[in-house]
């Protein structure tokens, strides 16, 4: 039976991959927030037996993260700043990587409110909007009537200078017939009163 060997670059690699998990790499300027519905402490060193430095953090308080380590009883602290600079541990499992809901719900709330005040707004211009769009159609109709009743009196209007014309016409005629008969006739009676007269 062969036996191999490993070889030596090989070994090394597994024994880093091996205590990976074990060692704690800092992560640094990463956030951390207090998780929902408690008041935490922060200590001075790791260990729930250390002093404390900061008492009654909120959910939702800010932190900033530097580092994370394992106390002796093997419990994952962090090591944390304040917005006022305060350096501190606290259990890493009271920390959240994402502000909680209680703390982002006021800008979600003043979100919500300017959407919806923003959608009041589009409906009362939509209304507006539509509004104006039946008074065009209103008015355009009206003008429709208006230009039909035009055109209606523009065709009687022609209708009666062509029927005065006519008349004008049948006047002027009858008037110079008449006229003729009447010039007829008068040199007949004036014919006829010469005549008499010679006798």
């Amino acid at each position: 039976m062969k036996i191999y060997s490993v070889p030596r670059h090989l070994q090394r690699l597994m024994l880093v991959l091996a205590l990976l998990p074990v060692l704690s790499l800092p992560v640094y300027a990463a956030d951390r927030y207090v998780s929902d519905v408690i008041v935490i402490a922060l200590r001075k060193a790791p260990g729930s037996q250390q002093e404390i430095i900061v008492n009654g953090l909120s959910s939702g308080t800010p932190l900033t993260f530097v580092r994370e380590e394992l106390d002796n009883n093997r419990n994952s602290w962090s090591l944390v700043r304040t917005e006022e600079g305060i350096l501190g541990w606290a259990r890493t499992q009271q920390l959240l990587s994402e502000p909680p809901a209680a703390a982002i719900l006021p800008e979600l709330q003043r979100q919500y409110d300017a959407t919806v005040q923003e959608l009041d707004q589009l409906r009362q211009t939509s209304a507006r909007s539509i509004d104006i769009e039946e008074e065009n159609q209103r008015l355009n109709k009206n003008y429709q009537l208006l230009q039909t009743h035009a055109d209606v009196l523009q065709a009687e209007n022609d209708h009666l200078k062509n029927s005065d014309r006519f008349n004008q016409w049948m006047y002027g005629g009858g008037l110079l017939l008449l006229g003729v008969i009447l010039s007829f006739v008068l040199q007949g009676l004036g014919k006829r009163k010469r005549q008499s007269d010679w006798r």
